[in-house]
């Protein structure tokens, strides 16, 4: 345990249970309400440390070595871009040696490390008669979570906070504890009473008495740029406010007011327009390779006779 603290596995679980509320020393109270930890508490404990950037140093007296941690949340543009649906990230960095003053045991400590960079990578497999690469190492310990030198810098997911649905904007109110990127939802619209429509309608001409050419009747729905669905403040000035046509005079559907079907088939074409690209390009290479093998064969033909 950390802080050179000690104590029995086996009871660890039921004694943590009892617990009434986390304790800090420090200025800030992380779970003042007593009772039992469920997730929620220990969510709620996460978000703290995030949200005050707290780093935890980490240090390991039986190999020698530490290394500092920290929570990071994922960005808005990452959660619609991915269809990961993780909330925090652990970050571990700053790796240094923290030998012992004492010889023996350094050399004990030392002894320890390399045992465990041995373990790590030799589970990858490689080619026999060839090297482990120094790009190989680093992908092997970014995939086992083992730091060895001062440049890594390992992100490791928190598997269990997950947000409810990927490539959507959290609601606030659909999580029991706080989570670092939320929205409120949107208000409900005001129901409209159709029976009374007519004559407030009539009683509104009454009362403005438009003109001729002041009185717009709509054959269809007017044109809406912005979809019935939440969009952050930063992205609703790029949204267009008229119509987009082609040269054809064509409309142009934008992304916002494409379906989901819509938006799966439009990507689908993207990639296989890719790869129809890809496919022609290495038929090409092939053979053009092809046709300079039998060019140089009947040189060589020609040559030897």
């Amino acid at each position: 345990m950390s802080q050179n603290k000690h104590g029995c596995g086996i009871h660890f679980h039921q004694k943590n249970q009892t617990i009434l509320g986390f304790r800090r020393s420090g200025r800030h109270l992380i779970s003042p309400n007593p009772g039992k930890q469920n997730k929620s508490t220990h969510a709620n404990i996460l978000h703290h440390r995030w949200k005050y950037k707290e780093t935890k140093t980490i240090t390991s007296l039986r190999t020698g070595v530490s290394y500092t941690s920290h929570y990071s949340a994922r960005n808005m543009s990452d959660i619609f871009k991915t269809g990961h649906r993780h909330m925090y990230s652990r970050q571990l960095a700053n790796f240094q040696l923290a030998r012992s003053s004492n010889p023996r045991t350094a050399k004990r400590q030392k002894t320890r490390f390399e045992r465990s960079c041995r373990r790590v990578f030799n589970n990858r497999v490689i080619r026999p008669g060839t090297e482990y690469t120094d790009l190989q190492k680093l992908n092997t310990a970014r995939k086992y979570g083992f730091l060895f030198t001062e440049s890594q810098k390992i992100y490791k997911r928190i598997g269990h906070l997950l947000y409810k649905k990927a490539r959507t904007a959290p609601l606030i109110e659909d999580y029991p504890f706080n989570i670092p990127h939320g929205f409120m939802a949107p208000l409900p619209q005001p129901e409209v009473d159709i029976d009374n429509l007519s004559e407030s309608v009539v009683d509104m001409a009454m009362i403005i008495e438009p003109t001729k050419d002041d009185l717009v009747v709509h054959t269809v729905s007017p044109y809406c740029p912005v979809p019935d669905m939440f969009i952050p403040h930063k992205y609703r000035n790029i949204i267009p406010p008229n119509p987009l046509f082609d040269d054809n005079n064509s409309f142009i559907t934008t992304r916002m007011n494409m379906s989901q079907e819509d938006r799966a088939i439009a990507i689908g074409a993207k990639v296989y327009e890719k790869h129809v690209d890809l496919r022609r390009l290495l038929e090409d290479n092939e053979r053009v390779r092809l046709k300079k093998e039998q060019d140089a064969i009947i040189q060589a033909r020609d040559e030897a006779q």
